[in-house]
């Protein structure tokens, strides 16, 4: 669709702020996976939206308060199942159970995160949102 850009941003510890509001300040959707880089909303529109991806058995609320201060929705997805066999025995533990244990939370972090269809569908459906929103 025409309408639709898409710009890939990396992470580089030297990148000045003013560097980062320049390249997010006419971001209407931010698509990261879950991390300090969330940060970046501060330098969003208002009504503009995030979505942070999760591992799996790795969920934290952390910077959805920072994205309802400065007007930016705030959408995740989560892994649901581990991307790697040496976390396959997670699945043998609560979500909430692993959060509380420090080893396990760590470990969970620290899969990858996967972008399934649905997950992608998900993103899409947030951007079409976000669309008709802004031509209304």
């Amino acid at each position: 669709d025409a309408r639709w850009g898409i710009n890939i941003l990396y992470h580089d510890e030297s990148m000045h702020p003013c560097q980062l509001h320049a390249a997010l300040r006419h971001t209407t959707l931010y698509l990261t996976t879950h991390g300090f880089q969330s940060t970046a909303v501060m330098f969003m529109r208002r009504g503009s939206a995030i979505v942070e991806g999760f591992p799996y058995k790795y969920f934290k609320r952390s910077y959805e308060p920072l994205a309802a201060a400065f007007g930016v929705a705030h959408h995740w997805t989560q892994n649901p199942r581990p991307t790697s066999g040496s976390r396959e025995w997670l699945r043998l533990v609560p979500q909430s159970w692993c959060m509380g244990i420090n080893r396990c939370r760590s470990l969970a972090r620290g899969d990858n995160v996967a972008m399934p269809n649905n997950h992608i569908d998900f993103v899409v459906g947030v951007a079409e949102d976000l669309a008709y929103q802004r031509q209304r």
